[in-house]
């Protein structure tokens, strides 16, 4: 974690499949620079279902302070993990401001549907690729406060290469925003980061 302290306005960050809070880290810098307190959360994305994930990020934020505002950022799974959080009761559920998700799987992924015959894929990548293959996000609520979406769209690929555009849609969203990158380093995209920070604000790109 990078922070436990109670602050103003708390962003956690919650990383995608197969990653670790480590590739959040210039997001992170970025968050820290601009005046927010920032808590990487790591979760064992390969070894357990979304629920499971979900417990395991609550069970944190109910032992750290409960910040005047708690928003989250999200990349790829992550943003599943968010919309699972969002059917909790808690204090810190109180405290939710903003979220903002980075090519998020919210319609399923069509590639993962296809890698998934037979089930090879999902014995390597784990119960939680197999919930996106089979349209576990078409389950989940939308978050409650105000949330940005931001998807990529790759030269000589379809979308980022992993999701199209369509399927980081979700209703309900505040803004969406596609920007030329792939989904693995969506995160470090000058204009991803940029935006969140405008949108975390509460202020226009």
């Amino acid at each position: 974690m990078s922070s436990t302290r109670a602050a103003d306005h708390l962003v956690v960050l919650l990383h995608g499949l197969g990653r670790t809070r480590r590739s959040l880290a210039r997001m992170d810098r970025a968050l820290v620079h601009a005046g927010f307190s920032t808590m990487r959360i790591d979760y064992p994305s390969t070894r357990r279902p979304i629920e499971r994930h979900a417990e395991a990020v609550a069970e944190q934020l109910s032992r750290a302070p409960v910040p005047a505002k708690l928003s989250f950022v999200t990349h790829s799974l992550g943003g599943l993990v968010l919309r699972q959080l969002c059917t909790y009761e808690a204090p810190w559920r109180e405290a939710m401001a903003r979220v903002v998700m980075l090519a998020p799987p919210n319609q399923g992924a069509s590639l993962a549907a296809t890698l998934d015959k037979g089930g090879l894929i999902r014995a390597i990548l784990g119960p939680s690729f197999g919930q996106i293959a089979s349209g576990r996000a078409e389950t989940l609520p939308a978050p409650d406060v105000p949330f940005a979406i931001f998807a990529g769209n790759a030269p000589g690929v379809p979308g980022d290469g992993l999701l199209r555009i369509e399927e980081t849609r979700l209703e309900g969203a505040a803004e969406h925003h596609v920007v030329p990158t792939i989904h693995t380093f969506i995160m470090n995209h000058p204009a991803v980061i940029a935006g969140t920070i405008a949108f975390l604000r509460g202020s226009p790109d």
